[in-house]
């Protein structure tokens, strides 16, 4: 078994592989990993998805696969998508991440396709209480788990400018736990990237990510030394010049517009950085930093709820 714990002749990742159902978003969250406050609509293709993932499957697994966006339940096919994960034997365990503004609406076909739903939850945009009691009754009538994080604050994710530091970029991929300890794989549109940044940044730059290398693409014969190699490299992603892995400096989470958004990644990466957590991920990468708070079976801070 290799540090990707292959146990058979797959890669086995322990961790999720994400499918992003849409790239846009109802929400306007600041730093937005994914980019959703300024990606156009779009909409996965359910066949599209089974082959990527059913190819994929051939020589990697995974524990679970994680269908987001974006905002996923913005997707009018979402259990097709949903279907098309779980047919594809890529994993055994499907999970459903959502913001939660749509959950009342959503099929009842959802609930039940999917083994667990995460709604995370922000300052002033989180569901009532009400909400929430109802949707852990839904959750309990489909046999479905269902996950609340509370996330009051964000961390800077990207520098527009970027850094020509090489060293610099080295060590943000050598501490990102986005990588290396959470391994969030993505699928997306026939090519398996290390990390949804490694698609997404090149977005950011209007480049082709594609073209840029991060992505590998998935093919029908036999490419299971060439994943292999794709996720041990021990060189990060040519996006990791733009991106803060999982040392940004972190700040309150707010909605902000469209042009707002795109301003606040104009400084260089030196001025977004923590150098502080930077240091301490460097002596024990899987420290836990990410700011997340998770709600049993509790309420949400009634001055969290939607004004």
């Amino acid at each position: 078994m290799d540090k990707n714990g292959s146990a058979d002749h797959r890669i086995y990742n322990p961790r999720g592989c994400e499918v992003n159902a849409v790239l846009h978003c109802n929400f306007r969250c600041r730093s937005c990993s994914h980019l959703s406050p300024i990606m156009p609509p779009w909409f996965a293709d359910p066949q599209r998805v089974f082959l990527d993932l059913s190819r994929l499957a051939r020589h990697y697994h995974c524990e679970f696969v994680k269908i987001l966006g974006g905002e996923p339940l913005l997707h009018p096919r979402l259990p097709e998508i949903i279907h098309a994960a779980r047919e594809s034997s890529v994993a055994q365990r499907i999970v459903l991440c959502t913001n939660g503004s749509l959950l009342d609406s959503s099929a009842s076909e959802v609930w039940s396709a999917v083994d667990e739903i995460e709604i995370s939850v922000y300052p002033g945009k989180a569901i009532s209480n009400d909400e929430l009691d109802s949707y852990r009754r839904r959750a309990r009538d489909h046999g479905t788990d269902l996950r609340v994080r509370l996330s009051p604050e964000f961390r800077e994710s990207y520098s527009e400018s970027g850094t020509d530091d090489g060293n610099l970029i080295d060590r943000i991929f050598r501490t990102c736990q986005i990588a290396h300890v959470w391994r969030c794989h993505t699928v997306h549109e026939g090519y398996f990237y290390r990390c949804p940044q490694s698609y997404f940044i090149h977005r950011l730059r209007h480049a082709n990510p594609e073209d840029s290398g991060d992505g590998l693409k998935i093919r029908d014969d036999d490419f299971a030394d060439d994943l292999r190699r794709h996720i041990d490299s021990a060189m990060g992603p040519a996006a990791c010049r733009w991106c803060l892995g999982s040392v940004g400096r972190r700040f309150a989470h707010e909605q902000v517009s469209r042009r707002r958004w795109a301003e606040l990644a104009k400084e260089p990466t030196e001025a977004l950085l923590d150098r502080q957590l930077l240091a301490e991920l460097e002596d024990d990468i899987n420290e836990e930093r990410h700011g997340k708070i998770k709600v049993e079976n509790g309420p949400i801070p009634d001055s969290w709820t939607k004004s």
